[in-house]
């Protein structure tokens, strides 16, 4: 989150640009009554760039995910997603964000082909079954697709929330 990008005029009016990136963050704050949580956080991601979000507890991880998701909104600054304000449109980004926290919320009864098929039908995945397969080959989890959650290991849950993700 140190990184600070120098954006054209042109992006910072919002006009659309073949180099805008998919993703920009511009001065966020966040506080709670006198506590700032986030001082300013500015960041853009590009299409297909992978970010990671480290940090200690306490240090405004969550709370800023939660405003880039649409879900809480910032004291200060704005996130654009495709060049548009989120505060006007906040589903738009919602439907295209991935997002991998360290609880996966599967289903343990189910396997891990059972669960995709039912996080895919939420979230109304076209092409859902050709993903879940590419998905599984993908994360090494084709072998193991058929087997209860619950059995897996840590790593193999982490897989499974990446395939999630991919699908």
């Amino acid at each position: 989150m140190n990184r600070t990008i120098n954006q054209s005029q042109q992006e910072l009016t919002g006009e659309a640009s073949p180099h805008s990136p998919l993703l920009r963050a511009e001065k966020i704050t966040k506080n709670f009554g006198y506590r700032q949580i986030l001082k300013g956080i500015s960041f853009t991601l590009e299409k297909g760039e992978l970010t990671l979000l480290l940090g200690k507890n306490g240090t405004g991880k969550s709370t800023l995910m939660k405003i880039v998701a649409g879900l809480s909104r910032p004291t200060g600054g704005s996130i654009f997603f495709q060049n548009q304000d989120i505060k006007n449109e906040p589903s738009l980004l919602r439907q295209a964000l991935g997002v991998i926290s360290h609880a996966s919320h599967f289903y343990g009864d189910l396997t891990a082909r059972e669960n995709l098929i039912f996080f895919g039908r939420l979230q109304k995945i076209v092409g859902l079954q050709d993903k879940i397969e590419k998905a599984l080959q993908k994360t090494g989890l084709k072998k193991f697709s058929d087997l209860p959650v619950k059995t897996y290991s840590s790593g193999m849950n982490k897989r499974l929330n990446i395939a999630r993700l991919m699908i």
